[in-house]
């Protein structure tokens, strides 16, 4: 119930009910009561409600300001934020983010750079892979989507992106993946080996095959390794990194 002083009242040459109230100053104004509040016939009810309601509102004040909404934050943004975060990984290889910023470069920030990160949802990312695989081959395909499907995965982490599932890795995402066609195995015999291995071919490349056969490196392995990684009392190979 408020506590300032206020009374309800009809005019009659105005054809109008007014409310009479104490200002915030102590001076005394009036206020018309809308006319569709309080229509013919006289509804003094009517109109009395609507004066309460109108004082109340004096009493609370003017209604703060709504907060203007944030702008959306576009899907670069986010993008480069997690790039910065990769590359402080001291997991990772070289190799591996520098992937990481060709994939953003040249294929995940042309198609989704200029959009709000929130809106960036698997329609939009099926028609980007159906895109893509009339363009490149399986393997180019899953490892773009991959880069996309790390990058949304630390960002719903990291609480960049008010998301509880990954976009990315939805069913329906991976349906549109293309198949890798299986490679048929090569298996030389001892034989076959032993004149590769001791070919008249410069002997880094000799040095490689060597490390491939026996130890079961993949390329980017063997071009990674370095002196240090080896143990020739042991007989062990440490991987540390590969390079492309």
């Amino acid at each position: 119930m408020s506590g300032r002083w206020y009374s309800v009242f009809w005019r009659e040459k105005k054809g109008r009910w007014y409310v009479a109230y104490k200002a915030d100053d102590g001076q005394q104004r009036q206020a018309v009561v809308p006319p569709e509040i309080a229509a013919a016939p006289r509804t003094r009810r009517a109109a009395e409600d609507w004066a309460r309601e109108f004082i109340e509102k004096l009493d609370r004040g003017p209604e703060p300001e709504p907060m203007p909404a944030a702008p959306p934050q576009l899907f670069e943004a986010i993008a480069e934020d997690w790039y910065a975060l990769k590359l402080k990984d001291e997991r990772l290889a070289p190799s591996t983010t520098s992937e990481y910023r060709s994939h953003l470069d040249r294929w995940i920030l042309p198609e989704f750079g200029k959009l709000a990160a929130v809106s960036v949802d698997v329609p939009l990312i099926r028609e980007w892979v159906r895109k893509l695989r009339k363009e490149r081959a399986a393997t180019t395909v899953r490892n773009r989507v991959s880069t996309l499907t790390t990058l949304f995965s630390d960002a719903i982490a990291e609480k960049w992106i008010p998301l509880e599932h990954n976009p990315a890795t939805s069913p329906a995402v991976l349906d549109e993946l293309p198949e890798i066609p299986r490679r048929k195995v090569s298996i030389l015999k001892p034989e076959e080996f032993s004149r590769l291995i001791f070919s008249h071919v410069p002997e880094e490349r000799r040095v490689r095959y060597a490390l491939a056969g026996l130890a079961g490196l993949c390329d980017s392995e063997i071009a990674g390794l370095r002196l240090r990684d080896v143990n020739l009392a042991e007989g062990v190979l440490e991987i540390t990194c590969s390079w492309r």
